[in-house]
């Protein structure tokens, strides 16, 4: 389909013209009305990530910016350039709860789980109330225990997944307990 080409070019203008026109023609179409708010949602995170890229060249030690440039490569699942504005936002905002957490994340994410879990160890150090990273620290170390022993046993091992894991069984589409959340896409919604 042309719209799925010219989104897979970057073509996001002619992409969510054609999804329009698509929604239009069927708006009942529920595929098709994801496809339209996915486009128009990575069109507005690109353009984001020119305005903040654009004040980083202006101000590059400002470790806001740097957090924010990371949180948005997260979006769109470029995972290294994610990780190096991470590593300067925590550098640069040593008590950052948030951002160590968005760190560890994107460490995780690449496989780096002794760091991400010393990130999270960090995080909650800065916020013991912090629930939520808490949770993800045991998750992460979970992930990271299964996977010494998948090595241990000469099992092959890969990189977490990019998805959270879901309740396939009740069909609710939530995520399942314990499962870490997705950057990149938006939960519930079809990757065009």
């Amino acid at each position: 389909m042309a719209a799925m080409a010219n989104h897979g070019l970057g073509r996001f203008d002619e992409a969510i013209g054609l999804w329009r026109r698509a929604v239009e023609a069927d708006p009942k179409n529920k595929a098709y009305r994801d496809r339209l708010a996915y486009c128009q949602q990575v069109r507005q995170v690109r353009a984001d990530l020119t305005r903040v890229e654009g004040q980083l060249r202006e101000k590059p030690t400002d470790g806001r910016l740097h957090a924010k440039a990371g949180d948005l490569w997260m979006k769109v699942g470029n995972w290294q350039t994610a990780a190096g504005h991470l590593d300067k936002a925590v550098r640069l905002l040593p008590r950052d709860p948030l951002a160590r957490k968005s760190y560890a994340l994107v460490l995780f994410r690449l496989g780096r789980m002794d760091e991400a879990v010393r990130e999270l160890e960090t995080c909650l150090q800065l916020d013991p109330q912090d629930a939520a990273c808490a949770r993800l620290l045991e998750t992460v170390k979970r992930t990271r225990n299964m996977h010494r022993a998948m090595r241990k046993s000469g099992r092959p091992v890969s990189a977490p997944a990019t998805q959270p894991a879901t309740d396939a069984g009740t069909g609710n589409g939530k995520p399942r307990a314990g499962s870490v959340p997705s950057r990149d896409v938006p939960s519930g919604k079809a990757r065009p």
